[in-house]
């Protein structure tokens, strides 16, 4: 019977039922793979508030995994985030719990964290999955939510990021006040440019922190905060310290401002700048004694502070620009003697300290040239980065396309110092650059083509060699056979003395 059934095809076959577990199985895998994606979505993506209120949801889930993948997803956002963390923000300041609940709250988390006492130096941040694996009501999950916004806008970083962690602080007010100070000495002097500029903020604790804070860290005075290494050794945190005593109209800070209007460093030039422009009129002082020092002249007493602060910028791009200006004359002489790796040093001088001043479309030429130099010395890397130069400088110029060839062809070099042959990019080159001799080698050597005429030119050269030796031996045979061959004797040759023979001989006359 158990051979009869297995010979009816249309019975079911244990193959048959193992083929269907199968593909149910696949299909559970990817089914769990496509949910893996999901839970791992780069949080980038998760820009809206909308999808951030969906994950804030989530963390009242009565699911452990989906409030821990939660809780990673708000943790990950990265400054691509900023616009919807900042409209969350916004939609939860109509709706929040009292401030004695959000305390009850805070205190919850912490003891989550591992901490006993108010007191404790300790980050309630690990704090929150504990929490909610206890209770997750509507205050918790919103004072949780916070938490973990609060610590996103932590790790990124930013004097943008620390501005709307106040806004976040300013939803709840007073219950943060602990872990506020907390904050100040896990990030320390970074916090300064968002301290000043919350000074004038609609909450009253974040004023009262801002001040405190400011007086702890040294930016309540201007000249004092500008001295600290952590701001004079980092452009960007010197550049919004400036802006932001701007934007708050800090009357002590002019002079400072003044100071920094000709900095070499682009981004605090133009902080410094802006936030002098701001004071308008109420510089002037400030803009004349400055402009008297760059120019060792005693400023016009009539002019006004625009035509004041033109002059002082004036002064200092001409101070500024001298050696830059150098520069570019070095190197546009160095670039007619066909110097151009010396070219190259003064062009890119001219580019880091001053890029307005760059002769866009003569400068890429030149570099240009100092690519197709390198190439021709075996330097691809050096190569490449000054064809990358030039189409930087004059991505519309009537040679760019030629220039975009050679990278093309310089990247599949490399490539193929690597031990991978990119067929594909040297085809491409050698439709763009019918001339390119090494693309053309490559795919001939890669392709097999080379080789094979090598294997044509053998055989070709192996037949000649051949039937040159068939010849040679044909004509040594036949010059052989001609010499041991012995002709036949002609009559008419024979001499009259043949008859002396002794077969011929005759008796004598009597």
């Amino acid at each position: 019977m158990a051979q009869l059934h297995r010979r009816i095809r249309r019975l079911p076959h244990h193959r048959l039922t193992a083929r269907v577990g199968f593909g149910v199985l696949v299909g559970a895998l990817l089914w769990l793979s496509t949910a893996a994606a999901r839970a791992q979505t780069p949080a980038s993506t998760l820009v809206g508030a909308a999808e951030l209120g969906a994950l804030a949801e989530r963390l009242g889930s009565d699911d452990p995994a989906a409030r821990e993948a939660a809780v990673a997803v708000l943790r990950a956002l990265d400054e691509d985030a900023l616009p919807g963390i900042e409209a969350r923000i916004v939609s939860l300041a109509g709706h929040r719990p009292p401030a004695a609940d959000v305390s009850a709250a805070i205190a919850d988390i912490r003891h989550g964290a591992g901490s006993r006492r108010a007191d404790d130096q300790i980050d309630i941040g690990p704090g929150v999955l504990p929490a909610l694996a206890v209770r997750h009501d509507a205050t918790l999950v919103a004072v949780c939510e916070s938490v973990v916004l609060w610590r996103a806008l932590e790790s990124i970083g930013t004097t943008a990021s620390y501005r709307m962690l106040a806004d976040l602080v300013a939803l709840d007010g007073a219950p943060w006040e602990a872990e506020t100070h907390r904050f100040v000495e896990r990030v320390g002097v970074r916090l300064g440019p968002m301290l000043i500029a919350v000074r004038n903020h609609p909450n009253t604790m974040v004023r009262r922190w801002s001040r405190w804070a400011g007086t702890e860290l040294g930016f309540d005075v201007p000249g004092r905060a500008i001295q600290l290494p952590a701001v004079a050794h980092d452009s960007t945190l010197l550049a919004d310290t400036l802006q932001a005593y701007g934007a708050v109209r800090q009357m002590d800070a002019m002079r400072v401002l003044a100071s920094y209007v000709g900095s070499q460093h682009a981004q605090v030039r133009e902080a410094a700048r802006a936030s002098l422009a701001l004071f308008g009129r109420n510089a002037i002082w400030a803009m004349r004694e400055q402009l008297e020092l760059v120019t060792g002249q005693d400023a016009n007493p009539e002019w006004g502070w625009e035509r004041t602060m033109t002059a002082l910028y004036a002064a200092h791009d001409d101070a500024r620009l001298a050696p830059v200006r150098a520069e570019l004359a070095a190197g546009q002489a160095a670039a007619a003697r066909a110097d151009f790796e010396e070219m190259g040093r003064h062009y890119a001088a001219v580019l880091l300290r001053a890029p307005e001043l760059a002769q866009r479309d003569q400068m890429a030429a030149g570099y240009a040239s100092l690519g197709e130099l390198r190439r021709s010395h075996a330097d691809p890397t050096g190569a490449e980065h000054a064809y990358r130069r030039a189409v930087f400088l004059a991505p519309t110029h009537a040679q760019a396309p030629s220039w975009k060839c050679a990278l093309l062809a310089l990247h599949a070099d490399l490539e193929l110092s690597r031990g991978v042959a990119d067929l594909h990019a040297y085809q491409r080159v050698l439709e763009l650059a019918p001339a390119d001799v090494r693309a053309r080698e490559v795919l001939d050597r890669v392709s097999g083509a080379h080789a094979s005429r090598d294997r044509v030119k053998r055989r070709v050269a192996a037949g000649a060699a051949a039937l040159l030796l068939l010849v040679a031996a044909v004509t040594a045979l036949s010059y052989r056979s001609e010499r041991l061959t012995v002709r036949a004797p002609n009559p008419a040759e024979v001499s009259d003395d043949s008859d002396t023979s002794p077969g011929s001989l005759t008796a004598p006359a009597a």
